[in-house]
């Protein structure tokens, strides 16, 4: 089971957050492809109008190995 978080920053520092869980069950085979190919969630995410990053958390709930990426958003840089 993979937990992810989503949170966006919005000025002033408040922060708005979605939790989401994936669960993943992977043969030895299917690891060696997520080691060399990565791993692709697609999942719809309603961007606050007044925020200014967002930030995704991974963690595996097995091991507790954790990773998280910061996107910053401007409204230039988001296609809709």
């Amino acid at each position: 089971l993979m937990d992810v978080t989503y949170v966006q920053t919005l000025p002033g520092g408040q922060l708005k957050g979605v939790n989401d869980s994936l669960p993943l069950k992977v043969t030895a085979e299917g690891y060696e492809k997520l080691i060399k190919n990565g791993l692709t969630m697609r999942r719809p995410l309603t961007l606050l109008p007044d925020a200014t990053q967002l930030r995704i958390v991974v963690r595996d709930s097995k091991s507790g190995s954790a990773g998280s990426v910061t996107l910053p958003l401007s409204k230039t840089n988001l296609q809709f």
